[in-house]
């Protein structure tokens, strides 16, 4: 299982331009999410989770376009713009800070009016 799921990942660092990578990167920790919270998907499974892919790879996808809604922004802005992971807790409902770093948005789909629960 974890072996054809690695080698999934490492075929799409080889297909990624190098400036790209983070995509790669947020996909695989979703995917993770995900197959955490499923009982009935495994790694290797990945057509079974390909939306996640496409929500954080695809040029179009929920989470490319979310993550880069801030690009024409100034360098002292970006600094302060939260982390491109995705908040865990938040997804679970038990986010209890006031100011945290990562993106509150499904880790299923990208979406910021739900959490992975209502997915």
């Amino acid at each position: 299982e974890l072996h054809g799921y690695s080698d999934h990942i490492n075929n799409l660092f080889t297909v990624t331009h190098v400036s790209l990578h983070h995509r790669v990167i947020n996909y695989d920790c979703a995917a993770c999410i995900y197959i955490r919270s499923r009982h009935d998907v495994l790694l290797h499974e990945v057509k079974k989770f390909n939306f996640i892919r496409v929500a954080h790879i695809n040029a179009r996808g929920v989470a490319v376009i979310g993550s880069s809604a801030n690009v024409g922004f100034s360098k002292s802005v970006q600094k302060c713009k939260h982390s491109p992971e995705i908040c865990r807790n938040w997804n679970f409902r038990s986010c209890t800070r006031k100011k945290c770093i990562f993106r509150h948005v499904c880790i299923h789909c990208g979406s910021a009016n739900h959490v992975a629960r209502e997915c």
